[in-house]
Formats: C-alpha cells, sequence, structure tokens
C-alpha cells in the first residue's frame, strides 16, 4: 500500500496497480425519505429494491410496476407489491441532497494517515488510512452533522471502469457475469451475502468492503435493521465498488446535530476471479469452513425423525388430491414437483408404508397432472394453478428415472418421453420449458441407449457452451429459461453439464460445471459471521413466529427456550 500527498490510496496486484481516491458522497434529507422496497421492474425476474420518496418529480424516476393477481404467495410481500403510488426514485444518488467531496488536506501521523475534507453547511467529514495493516487496508469515516435531519455517507473513490471493459463483475443478489444493474440500484446489507460488490478487470478484482461488525448475527438482519447498502454503479453509470452508511432512512440515519457517526470499509484488490475473490474473503474474513457436527442426534437419526414427521398429518399431505398441501401460498391447492424423493427413500429403506402412502400417490400425480401446483377451485388465480389431467407434469428426466427402476417393464413410460421431448410444456408458474433440448436428449439417451440421442445432446450442450458459458452472459435469461425466479436460473445449468461428463468423460463439461456450480456459490450467504458466544432462542417459550404465517391466521408454536455457544455448534443435526 501507497499513499500519496493528496491522500491517494494506491494497491499493487498481479503486475498491476489501482488507485483508491478519498472522495465521498453525503447525502441528506431534512424529512424522511421513507425508505421502501419496491419491485425492480427487470422482466421476467421477481426481484426487490430498495427506494426512496422524493420532493416533488425532478427524480422521480421510478416506475411503478403493474403486479397481477397470480403474482402472491410466501415471499411475495403485498407492502412491496402493491403498495400505493408514490413520486420514488431507485436511483441513490437521487436519494437526498448529494454533496461531492475530495479530501483537501492530508496529515501523515505514526500509525495513521488522516485526510481532512473541506468544511460543509451541514456537516463535517474526516477519514484516515490504518498504516502497516498488511494485505488489509481499512478506511474509517466519522460524519459530524451540524443540522437534525437524515444523513448517509458513501465512499466512491474505488477504481472505476467502463462496462465493455469488465471481465465480470457482481452486485447481490442478481447481478452475476455480466449482467449490469440498470441504475445505480443498492443493495441492503442483509440482501448482500458478501457485504461487498466485487468488478474484475481480467487481473484483479477490486471491491470496497463494510465491515462484517455492521452486519450482527441478531437481530434476524432485515430491511429495518440494515446498518449499511452496497452498489456497483455510479452516478456517471460505471461500474464502482461503493459503501454507503447508513442507509438514508435507514437505522441510524436520523442523526441529530453534534452526534458522531462512524464506519469503517476495507479496500480489496485480489489477484483472482469474482468465484476465487468471493471464497477468499468468506474463509479469510467471515471464517467459513466445513463446521458442521452433530449435536444431538446423528444425521442418520435426524432423516428417520424428518421421515416419521412427514408421515404425520403435520405434513399436510392430502390423500385425495394426491399432494401436499399448498395452502399457505395457495389456499385449497397442493402441489408436488417429483415422485423420486419418496421412491428413493422407499427403495433405500425398504419402507411399505413410504411407497404406498407417498411415493405411488406422487407418481400417479405426476403422471396425470397439468401442472405442478393443483387445485379443484376454478375460481383460484394465485400462482396460476392448474385443474386438469392433463399429464404427465413430470419432467423426462423422472419418466426416465421411473422407466429404469421398475425394470424397463412399462412401455408407456418411452412413449410419454417421445411426446415430451417434441413439444412444449408449462410445468411451474407460467415458464414455459421446451422439450427440445440437449438435456432431454442426455435423458432420452439414458432411457432408450439410441447413441443419436446422446451425439444430439452433445451437438445441442456445445451450442450451449458457445452461447452461455464460454462468453459471461450480459441479460436476464438465457438459451435454456427465458425467466429468472430460483437461483439455478441465475447460472449456467451446471448439474446438466456434469451429468453429461459422466456421460461422455468430455472435459470441457465438466470445466463448465465447475464454473456454474462456483457462480452458484454467490447465492450462499457467508454473513452474518457466526458469534463466538451465547445465543439465545425460543425467548418467552415461543417459537419465532414468520409474518407471512400470521397473516394467513396461523398461531405461534410453544418450544423451550435455550441458549447456546453458536461457535461450538455452528451447523448441526437436531431432532
Amino acid at each position: 500500500m501507497k499513499v500519496a500527498k493528496n491522500g491517494r490510496i494506491t494497491l499493487s496486484s498481479a503486475g498491476k496497480s489501482y488507485e483508491f481516491s478519498p472522495d465521498f458522497i453525503v447525502l441528506y434529507s431534512p424529512v424522511d425519505p421513507v425508505l421502501a422496497l419496491k419491485p425492480a421492474g427487470i422482466p421476467k425476474v421477481a426481484y426487490n429494491i430498495p427506494t426512496w420518496k422524493t420532493m416533488g418529480n425532478t427524480n422521480s424516476d421510478y416506475v411503478q410496476q403493474q403486479v397481477s393477481e397470480s403474482v402472491a404467495g410466501d415471499g411475495f410481500d403485498d407492502k412491496i407489491l402493491r403498495s400505493k403510488k408514490e413520486n420514488r426514485t431507485a436511483n441513490i444518488y437521487h436519494s437526498g441532497a448529494a454533496s461531492f467531496l475530495v479530501a483537501n488536506k492530508v496529515i501523515e501521523t505514526q500509525d495513521s494517515v488522516l485526510l481532512l475534507f473541506p468544511e460543509q453547511p451541514l456537516f463535517t467529514l474526516k477519514a484516515w488510512i490504518k498504516k502497516d495493516m498488511g494485505t488489509d487496508v481499512q478506511l474509517h469515516f466519522v460524519l459530524t452533522p451540524k443540522n437534525d435531519g437524515f444523513y448517509s455517507v458513501g465512499y466512491t473513490g474505488a477504481p472505476s471502469f467502463d462496462k465493455d471493459k469488465a471481465a465480470e463483475l457482481w452486485q447481490p443478489l442478481i447481478w452475476t457475469e455480466k449482467r449490469a444493474p440498470r441504475q445505480p440500484y443498492m443493495t441492503p446489507s442483509f440482501m448482500a451475502t458478501l457485504p461487498t460488490t466485487l468488478v474484475n478487470d481480467g487481473s484483479n478484482s477490486i471491491g470496497v468492503m463494510a465491515d462484517p461488525k455492521y452486519l450482527p448475527f441478531q437481530p434476524l438482519p432485515l430491511l429495518e435493521n440494515s446498518q449499511f447498502g452496497i452498489a456497483l454503479l455510479n452516478n456517471k453509470m460505471q461500474l464502482q465498488p461503493q459503501v454507503f452508511a447508513p442507509i438514508l432512512g435507514g437505522v441510524n440515519s436520523q442523526m441529530t446535530a453534534g452526534k458522531v457517526f462512524s464506519f469503517s470499509v476495507s479496500l480489496i484488490v485480489k489477484p483472482l476471479d469474482i468465484t476465487g475473490t468471493y471464497e477468499h474473503l468468506a474463509r479469510k474474513d467471515m471464517g467459513f469452513r466445513d463446521y458442521r457436527t452433530n449435536a444431538t442426534v446423528s444425521m442418520n437419526t435426524t432423516l428417520d425423525n424428518l421421515i416419521d414427521y412427514s408421515k404425520t398429518h403435520y405434513a399436510w399431505f392430502i390423500d385425495s388430491l394426491k399432494g401436499f398441501a399448498y395452502s399457505t401460498d395457495v389456499p385449497g391447492a397442493v402441489k408436488n414437483v417429483s415422485s423420486l424423493n419418496p421412491m428413493e427413500l422407499a427403495l433405500v429403506r425398504d419402507d411399505k408404508e413410504m411407497f404406498e402412502k407417498r411415493a405411488y400417490p406422487l407418481m400417479e400425480f405426476m403422471l396425470s397432472r397439468e401442472k405442478f401446483l393443483f387445485t379443484l377451485d376454478s375460481a383460484q388465480k394465485i400462482q396460476s394453478p392448474s385443474r386438469k389431467l392433463k399429464g404427465p407434469i413430470a419432467p423426462l428426466s423422472e419418466l426416465q428415472v421411473l422407466y429404469n427402476i421398475f425394470g424397463k417393464a412399462n412401455s408407456f413410460y418411452p412413449l410419454m418421453a417421445e411426446k415430451e421431448f417434441g413439444s412444449a410444456r408449462v410445468r411451474n408458474l407460467d415458464e414455459k420449458q421446451k422439450g427440445h433440448n440437449w438435456i432431454n436428449a442426455m435423458f432420452m439417451f439414458k432411457l432408450t441407449s439410441d447413441s443419436s440421442y446422446l451425439k444430439l445432446s452433445k451437438e445441442l450442450a456445445d451450442i450451449y457452451l458457445k452461447e452461455r458459458v464460454d462468453k459471461r452472459i450480459e441479460q436476464f435469461g438465457d438459451p435454456m429459461v427465458s425467466a429468472n425466479f430460483f437461483w439455478p436460473t441465475f447460472t449456467n445449468n451446471w448439474s446438466a453439464l456434469l451429468e453429461l461428463y459422466e456421460l461422455t468423460g468430455e472435459q470441457r463439461y465438466l470445466n463448465a460445471a465447475h464454473d456454474g456450480a462456483r457462480h452458484y456459490t454467490l447465492f450462499t450467504w457467508m454473513v452474518p459471521q457466526i458469534p463466538d458466544s451465547l445465543v439465545t432462542v425460543n425467548k418467552g417459550g415461543k417459537a419465532p413466529m414468520y409474518w407471512y404465517l400470521k397473516s394467513k391466521g396461523h398461531r405461534q408454536m410453544y418450544y423451550r427456550r435455550k441458549s447456546t455457544c453458536m461457535a461450538s455448534v455452528r451447523s448441526r443435526s437436531y431432532t
């Protein structure tokens, strides 16, 4: 690390040098900007972003989304989706009155470099860098308001890049590979799997990471207790890792004159790609490791207990509809996505009851229903259920497995599979899946042993590698899926690529699968850090009550209060 007389910090890695300048922005609002999550409005992507109320129409660039009545259920919050139309912005730089500052005085002490900024009528800002921190460079800042109001400080001095010059980027949760935000959107800390954004220039990954202490283990991280936000796009529409603390309108942002606010960030330059940097920070700074141990019972006993539970009425299996109740989302509906899980359990455990009461009814469901979500209620619109027996809803992969499990004795499985391969079907929500693709060709080979299917699978997979894997994707959706909803749709189809490698032994498929799997880890929370302290659960003898279930009339469950040391427990098996 080198600090110049003008306060610029130079970090070097892999033969390249990067300057972090002493640049900040302070956002101010005399009134509460009413921070609120709103739908981002990205086609075929259900994702919410922070927004702020604006004074008048000048910066009101957020367009309220029209949400259909089919969009409802667990994870869909009407307070977010269907709140009243207001003048709002999702652009951080428009959320308040902005003051851009550059340090105009640098004072070097024995252990620090102090950065001073021009005096402002509303506040005073100071920052400093600790010397001799090894490879870690920490930047600390202090804001002292002169007027009451709402404040947010953003560090905006990291290196910036034009979008077309970046090899890859990352802003949790959804902006991965080369998918960039359309505006300077913020990710609040409770939605950050690591407290940073990253940009890779082909040699190094660059970021600015909030100190993890500002994302504590308790209370449960939510928007209302998020102490900071992170961003990747700046006001010049360039890629530039940024941290804002506090979030304007969020916790700690309402300040009184003279009361000091302080915060710390780390400057990151690593000679690794995005996923390599993610792993490095997770292991080194967040303490991630293989720390699962058994607690009161073994993993096998835990599985036995879960299976026993699945056979009780608490599992909400509805015999007449041959499915598990989905009424917390869609009243009167059941939803199944596969019969293979109970089938596997029945076979491994030699469990007749599991086969007859769970696996067999689910097989009938998967072979007969039109969609995973089924209801007899003709008026039900939520999540677009089906009432028709126009199966099979079972994916071609499941037809192949069932055909093999029963000794290839049932000729209707290949007939169904061939029909599905040549057609398209909506299985879940409103997402149409084409049958003729490299994944289904692979399963057709497994089902028929016809080498022409394997040849076709490889030909189509190689096109997929060229279009989807060999170059970083810049838009949402890909050749296999038109919408991004569940996390696997945001990466390449690495699990199927691994299966194709296992069939062919051809390295390119394994390499692509490895890359996809590593990108999938970007959706794994590495924060908050697990504390080395006692944590009390079930306070007052009550289990936590999920707001969504409470809104559906569910009653809170009673369970004994318990305190345990998280550092020794980490991840364990419980009954």
